[in-house]
């Protein structure tokens, strides 16, 4: 008897894979599933969730925030429902870059929304 052959992984199974990685301090390998992710995202909410992760580690503050601009427009592309609970943190981590790169005008609604959403900015 053979067995199943195995499902290819997804974009969840590959963000989930690298926050496990990250949790564990593996950075690098966390960089690796979250890029598998991107090249795995095969729909707008997928691209939005891949994008997400990769600008979170990002160690260069100008891909930083192209990745977390790409999430946002790949949300606003996606069925509310699909993307709705990542909208808090997608807000926040705009934001969060935005004033790192010393655009506090420009993070402000976004730090701002994200606190209405229920994002903890302390």
């Amino acid at each position: 008897m053979t067995s199943p052959a195995a499902r290819p992984l997804t974009t969840a199974d590959h963000c989930i894979r690298g926050a496990e990685q990250e949790l564990a301090r593996d950075l690098d390998g966390a960089r690796r599933s979250y890029r598998a992710a991107w090249d795995a995202a095969a729909t707008d909410p997928e691209r939005c969730i891949a994008a997400h992760y990769l600008g979170h580690l990002s160690d260069d503050l100008d891909l930083q925030l192209a990745w977390h601009r790409r999430a946002l427009d790949f949300a606003a592309r996606s069925a509310p429902e699909l993307v709705d609970a990542f909208y808090p943190s997608l807000h926040a981590c705009l934001g969060r870059t935005l004033t790192r790169l010393g655009r506090d005008a420009e993070a402000a609604p976004h730090l701002q929304r994200a606190a209405e959403l229920g994002f903890p900015l302390t």
